[in-house]
């Protein structure tokens, strides 16, 4: 039996069996984009709601990153035993640990080739552009 995957705000699909972390992500997200730190909190719900949700601990390092408070989320390696992650999941987090990590060179061109085929990926956008390599 295929399990149907969650989808978020811009309907690109989720790893995620749960409701209650799906929304705390994509309330995280929206704050991270306009540049809230209440980001943080909410995706400590995502992630409390569903520990194994991967993007939600890669948007929490993400907005640590945005409070210049980094040391605080490290983003580790994913951690979702067993639970079907997309290609574009794994695309996107790929993307983000790279600029996390100081990589940008290399992150500007998956991430522009992330782009092309998701453009509706906007916190790869957005980590992009904030660092000027969008």
């Amino acid at each position: 039996m295929t399990r149907k995957l969650l989808s978020d705000a811009q309907g690109l699909a989720v790893s995620t069996d749960s409701i209650e972390s799906l929304t705390a992500y994509v309330r995280g997200v929206d704050l991270l984009l306009n540049s809230s730190a209440d980001a943080v909190a909410a995706l400590h719900d995502a992630l409390e709601a569903d520990p194994e949700f991967d993007l939600a601990r890669v948007a929490l390092a993400c907005a640590h990153a945005a409070n210049d408070d980094q040391a605080d989320a490290p983003l580790g390696e994913p951690s979702c035993c067993g639970c079907p992650r997309t290609r574009r999941e794994r695309q996107h987090i790929e993307v983000i640990k790279l600029l996390l990590g100081g990589d940008n060179a290399r992150a500007a061109v998956l991430g522009r080739e992330h782009l092309r085929e998701f453009p509706d990926d906007v916190l790869v956008a957005h980590m992009l552009t904030r660092g000027r390599l969008g």
